[in-house]
């Protein structure tokens, strides 16, 4: 598991005001990916222009859009699962360099909750499980894959750390193909 790095309050305001919330993990690095978008839809920002305060939270223009801008915030990953074909469990712990996981969380109500929950000082990671099938799932040749987010508070008096959280973000059920959330690297 990577290095977790405590969330700032930009962090978390950043996470409220964003329009579009995606997870990446890939050669062992996770990243949030934050990102505002502009349309000529929308009568907001119908200019094309971002605020003062909207250029600050999301710092960069997108690489390849230029009415989106992002932030990128540093997460920690676990992976777990892919079970040999035909078992019924979830296998083995993967090493994080050799999974790949990405996914994009469709429901603002969702990240608005972790900015709700989340403080300044807490870390963020992902908790990722391929293969978290059932028996109906199982039938058919398909695959549930699933993400976690896990909030947690930083070690207070006692040492421990505290979690204040543990949400189930996205979970995709399909084929064993390149549209997997989870793949190995």
């Amino acid at each position: 598991m990577e290095e977790e790095t405590p969330l700032t309050a930009d962090d978390i305001k950043a996470i409220r005001t964003a329009d579009d919330f995606d997870i990446m993990h890939r050669d062992g690095v996770t990243t949030i990916r934050l990102s505002l978008r502009y349309s000529n839809n929308d009568k907001a920002r119908a200019a094309g222009a971002f605020t003062v305060a909207e250029q600050k939270l999301f710092p960069n223009v997108h690489d390849w859009l230029s009415n989106y801008r992002v932030r990128d915030i540093a997460a920690a990953s676990t992976f777990f699962g892919f079970a040999a074909p035909g078992d019924a469990g979830i296998g083995d712990t993967i090493q994080s360099a050799n999974a790949i996981g990405y996914a994009n969380v469709y429901d603002s109500k969702i990240f608005t909750t972790i900015a709700a929950i989340a403080r300044p000082g807490d870390t963020i990671s992902f908790h990722w499980v391929a293969d978290n099938n059932n028996e109906n799932i199982r039938s058919v040749g398909f695959h549930r894959d699933e993400v976690f987010a896990r909030i947690t508070a930083p070690a207070g008096r006692t040492g421990t750390a505290n979690m204040r959280a543990y949400l189930l973000l996205s979970s995709r059920v399909g084929p064993h193909d390149s549209s997997r959330m989870i793949r190995r690297a």
